[in-house]
């Protein structure tokens, strides 16, 4: 099975290394008991390895890469930084797949046990970095990093506009894990283990799935076991000592912790550039509210269509068809009038901004016509928004062929012909 993911990072393949997950948990001492492994050892052990893989990318925007950096491995080691936590700040706390609320003394026990290295089940997720934990200068010195790495993943240039957020720090003990999610933005995250561990000591293991598969992913959503079976091809990544991971939005990812460390991430926003796409259903199952889900959605759609990449705009388009075609039940329940009203507002924003018409390149419709084709376009009709539409393309009300009107429409006169011709030449 080859995974649509592309290899990236300095590390490469060594063959003296282990060529199955199975062999990796057993390097790093995780016992392989049914009660300690979270997902099916035999499903894992067929995944290939994602280093290994041609360079191909499916329906994704920016491809996963990994990188080290001599800024990046200042940053804490697990000992010095466990001593500096505090109960107010790690509120995110997990046990398995639930989360809880430690109170003072569980989360004394918690940290003795992290530094003594017992085993335990609790991980903390989202700590917010304060200056009594990592001096200014060391967080700093990461933002600088992933702001001068998105540039070159990215294509774009030094100077354009990029939100970098606060740096985060999940506290993950060896053989915890963290089931299929998605994130909606993209993010840096650097390993740091403990003070003795080396350049090659591993870290975390990533499963990470094709960006187009979050259409599914609502379907699984936490449950990684039926995404090894839903979704499509996926393949795991070994992150070691001091490697960053850029991980783009929305790609389905699980993690499991091979030795005890800290991930500090830090999530950014590409301005005016497009992100790989989410949907509203997906966002709902991350359990967010409805509004703002459809808000997440729209931001989404419209620096999509706006991306100077015609590929892009192409995906962007085929994911607005499909989300209002295949979300229907979602749609209903949670605010879909107002929700179709504000994409076809981001539809007609596009069409003006670029001066073509996404929906009839969709469709296979005539890519020149004499009148303003909009009105061919019933968004709102749930029926015509179909995938299957471009096999069978929409009728008007009359029942025939709407290409029946485009003909008839392209014999008006040469004046009426110049006045706003639709060209799709930036789709597909």
């Amino acid at each position: 099975m080859q995974p649509f993911l592309p290899r990236a990072g300095e590390h490469h393949v060594n063959q003296k290394e282990p060529q199955s997950v199975g062999d990796w948990l057993r390097l790093c001492g995780i016992d392989l008991s049914e009660n300690e492994i979270p997902w099916p050892l035999d499903k894992l052990d067929r995944l290939p390895n994602l280093r290994a893989c041609k360079e191909e990318i499916y329906n994704q925007c920016i491809a996963w890469h990994i990188f080290r950096s001599d800024a990046t491995v200042r940053l804490p080691s697990f000992e010095i930084l466990v001593p500096t936590l505090d109960i107010g700040s790690c509120s995110d706390a997990w046990l398995l797949e639930k989360r809880i609320k430690l109170k003072e003394d569980q989360f004394a026990d918690f940290k003795v046990h992290l530094l003594e290295d017992r085993i335990s089940k609790i991980r903390l997720l989202n700590v917010p970095v304060r200056k009594k934990m990592i001096k200014r200068s060391l967080q700093d010195q990461h933002r600088t990093v992933v702001r001068n790495k998105v540039p070159e993943l990215y294509g774009v240039e030094n100077e354009h506009p990029i939100e970098i957020h606060a740096l985060t720090a999940n506290i993950c003990p060896s053989g915890t894990a963290t089931g299929i999610h998605h994130d909606s933005d993209p993010h840096v995250s650097t390993a740091c283990g403990r003070l003795d561990a080396g350049r090659d000591r591993p870290m975390k293991l990533w499963i990470i799935w094709r960006a187009s598969d979050c259409r599914l992913l609502p379907t699984c959503y936490s449950d990684t076991v039926s995404a090894l079976e839903m979704l499509g091809p996926c393949g795991y990544l070994v992150q070691f000592q001091g490697e960053s991971l850029l991980l783009p939005a929305n790609v389905p990812h699980a993690a499991l912790s091979l030795s005890p460390h800290i991930l500090y991430g830090q999530t950014f926003h590409v301005k005016s550039r497009a992100r790989d796409p989410t949907t509203f259903d997906l966002e709902l199952s991350a359990g967010a509210k409805p509004s703002h889900a459809i808000d997440t959605v729209l931001t989404c759609y419209e620096e999509g269509l706006q991306d100077p990449d015609p590929r892009i705009r192409a995906i962007y388009i085929d994911h607005i068809v499909c989300t209002m075609s295949m979300e229907r039940v979602a749609m209903r329940k949670a605010s879909k009038e107002a929700y179709i009203d504000r994409v076809v507002e981001v539809l007609r924003e596009h069409r003006e901004f670029q001066g073509v018409c996404g929906l009839c390149g969709y469709f296979g419709l005539e890519p020149s016509i004499s009148e303003d084709c909009w009105g061919l376009h019933d968004v709102a009709n749930e029926q015509l928004l179909s995938p299957t539409n471009r096999r069978h393309p929409p009728r008007g009300n009359d029942g025939r062929d709407i290409r029946v009107k485009l003909s008839r429409a392209r014999k008006t006169t040469a004046s009426e012909q110049s006045s706003q011709p639709c060209t799709v030449q930036c789709m597909y």
